[in-house]
């Protein structure tokens, strides 16, 4: 799993000197903080072994539920090159003239902007897309990682160390998640 942010940038919005003390604690709350955003937005950040922030191309076959849209397993949408329906017999590829679409950006929607409906089926839309970050992580996505993290210590540190496994520490933390960082994960949140 790639980190939302790294050491170094906790360090900087923490104005923490360097090296801090506690690094191995902070790397361990910044791994919670990236796995609690990825679940409740729904995107991940790495796909297989190669970090965000580049985009990658992917190709899902999905439900068609009679209505304009449709929903992506992975997002952000960065474009889509190709949505196509099964005729039966083979994926027929939807004009883009005669049914225009787009996607909203920071999500996993796609839509026709005419008007039409996708067909209502079982795997009957394929479509191929590229989604991920363009350059870099957005910087509000990054503080609220920095949030969650300094949350999570502010916790370990008052309750202590819950168990040791491995050498390695886990923590815990309650559902008090700073309202600022939730406020901003809603932003990123894909729709089923």
């Amino acid at each position: 799993m790639a980190e939302i942010i790294t050491l170094d940038e906790y360090r900087d919005y923490d104005d923490l000197p360097s090296p801090a003390e506690n690094e191995d604690q902070i790397n361990a709350a910044i791994k919670l903080a990236t796995s609690y955003i990825e679940k409740k937005t729904g995107c991940i950040f790495e796909i297989a072994d190669i970090p965000s922030p580049s985009p990658h191309d992917v190709v899902e076959i999905l439900d068609g539920k009679g209505t304009n849209r449709i929903y992506t397993h992975n997002a952000p949408i960065v474009t889509v090159s190709k949505i196509e329906y099964w005729d039966g017999s083979a994926w027929e590829e939807y004009d883009s003239v005669a049914y225009p679409y787009s996607w909203k950006e920071k999500s996993n929607i796609v839509y026709f902007t005419s008007g039409h409906c996708f067909c209502q089926g079982w795997q009957n839309i394929r479509v191929t897309f590229e989604y991920g970050f363009t350059d870099t992580l957005p910087d509000d996505l990054k503080y609220a990682c920095y949030l969650i993290t300094k949350h999570i210590i502010a916790k370990a540190e008052r309750l202590g160390i819950t168990s040791q496994a491995d050498g390695e520490q886990s923590f815990s933390y309650d559902h008090s998640i700073p309202k600022e960082a939730i406020t901003i994960i809603r932003l990123y949140r894909t729709v089923w």
